[in-house]
């Protein structure tokens, strides 16, 4: 049996924020690694976002990581994270 992995990041809501380049950079380095490897079957950027609130500030941090896994690993599936997809406090 195959087993498949999606590579993702559960970073604090603030760190492509405050350190974009940094972001970016471990994203390369980690496609980099896989690039060849037959189990990744996606990068997500950011696991649990809660981006609702600043995507505008996001969305050009994550299409640079995109572009830069890219070019690196051209044939991989990167996905973005999903603003619908968030952790939301249960109604009284």
């Amino acid at each position: 049996h195959q087993v498949y992995v999606i590579l993702d990041a559960h970073h604090n809501s603030f760190i492509p924020l405050y350190y974009p380049d940094l972001f970016v950079e471990q994203w390369v380095e980690i496609a980099k690694y896989y690039k060849d490897s037959t189990v990744v079957l996606a990068y997500e950027l950011w696991n649990e976002p809660g981006l609702t609130w600043f995507a505008q500030e996001t969305v050009p941090i994550l299409r640079r990581c995109h572009d830069a896994i890219r070019q690196v690993a051209p044939t991989s599936t990167v996905r973005p994270p999903d603003p619908r997809r968030q952790y939301r406090p249960r109604p009284p």
